[in-house]
């Protein structure tokens, strides 16, 4: 069943006007999303995840995904709210996480009728998930959090035929992991041992 998938969803010699034009919006999506998690400040992340999500939701669109789109524009919402959190005292309030998850869990109910069935459950958890990861100001929290909604995503995307999708996922889990790697780990781990080696001297 997903060894068909797969082939349908790169077959392009199927393709029309608009799958052409969703995948080329899904690649710009892809670059924001993929680079998302290698910023070294939560404001960095939601900034990429902002204009990720914003091509995530044409793309989809053009995909007649209908979950996707209604949880996108969500996810957009999500982002600037958040984004206010870095100086507004009424976008910090602790009832925006459980307001935007219950608004996702709806997205996710409406889809299901609309057409899109079981499979609107998968991005609809991952996104709840995620939504509560940025509540958090540790980025590195954030992505260890953002790396389990990949999988759930990238079903979606599957079943849906969306091949820059797939991709999408695969560059995140991977930019999630480097980042990890690199900033949270190796990157701190050198900074504390140079104010080791001043405090010394």
């Amino acid at each position: 069943m997903i060894f068909v998938s797969l082939q349908e969803a790169f077959d392009i010699s199927s393709w029309g006007p608009l799958e052409w034009a969703s995948q080329a919006i899904g690649l710009v999506a892809l670059f924001f999303l993929s680079f998302s998690f290698l910023q070294k400040s939560r404001k960095g992340i939601l900034i990429f995840q902002l204009c990720g999500a914003s091509s995530w939701c044409i793309n989809m669109l053009l995909l007649n995904a209908v979950a996707g789109v209604v949880l996108n524009v969500i996810s957009v919402t999500r982002a600037i709210i958040f984004l206010f959190g870095e100086k507004s005292d009424w976008a910090r309030h602790w009832c925006w996480a459980p307001i935007l998850s219950f608004a996702y869990f709806a997205a996710g109910v409406l889809s299901y009728f609309m057409g899109d069935g079981w499979t609107a459950a998968l991005p609809c958890f991952a996104l709840i998930l995620s939504t509560f990861s940025f509540v958090i100001t540790d980025p590195f929290k954030i992505r260890l959090i953002n790396l389990f909604c990949c999988p759930f995503w990238f079903v979606y995307q599957l079943i849906h035929g969306n091949p820059t999708g797939m991709m999408n996922e695969i560059i995140c889990i991977t930019s999630v992991i480097i980042g990890i790697i690199s900033i949270d780990i190796i990157a701190k781990r050198k900074n504390k041992s140079y104010i080791e080696e001043k405090l010394d001297n």
